[in-house]
């Protein structure tokens, strides 16, 4: 995608260098508003890519301090246009939908494998042990070490390899 950016960004540094300003002054000018224009283009497409920021969700959930704001800093736009667009493009609130991410990966972990609660939140994003045992309660009706008991056969979480 560079070659699309390359002669609107090389063409006005070579007219800078080479020619009076004066001269070239609304050359420079239409250059600049078009990469501008362009690089808009190219970030509202990457924005409205589900697909993109699902695969963003999918790299950042387990961070405790994955936001909306780490989010629009990836990106390099405003929290707010941000919040927007995520909830344009994926039909959803960002909170909501990193609270569902981690929910379906914890329930993953506790039928998968025979990490401890502890070691489950922290690999989803949870500080704050507590929080996450309340949180998961409060969604499913049942504490995480019940959710395993009554989804892994015979009681007893799997094996890890």
């Amino acid at each position: 995608s560079f070659s699309s950016f390359s002669s609107l960004y090389f063409d006005p540094l070579c007219m800078c260098q080479y020619y009076p300003y004066t001269e070239k002054a609304a050359a420079i000018e239409e250059n600049t508003i078009k990469l501008v224009q362009l690089y808009e283009q190219k970030v509202m497409e990457k924005l409205t890519d589900s697909v993109y920021l699902k695969q963003l969700m999918e790299e950042g959930y387990s961070q405790p301090d994955f936001s909306i704001t780490t989010l629009a800093m990836k990106l390099g736009v405003g929290d707010t246009y941000m919040s927007h667009l995520f909830k344009r493009s994926m039909g959803v609130n960002f909170s909501d939908y990193l609270w569902e991410l981690r929910l379906a990966k914890s329930k993953e972990l506790l039928v998968q494998t025979q990490l401890s609660i502890n070691e489950i939140s922290e690999a989803v994003g949870y500080t704050i042990v507590s929080s996450f045992r309340r949180k998961f309660k409060q969604e499913t009706g049942i504490t995480p070490s019940e959710y395993r008991s009554k989804h892994s056969q015979d009681g007893n979480p799997p094996e890890t390899t």
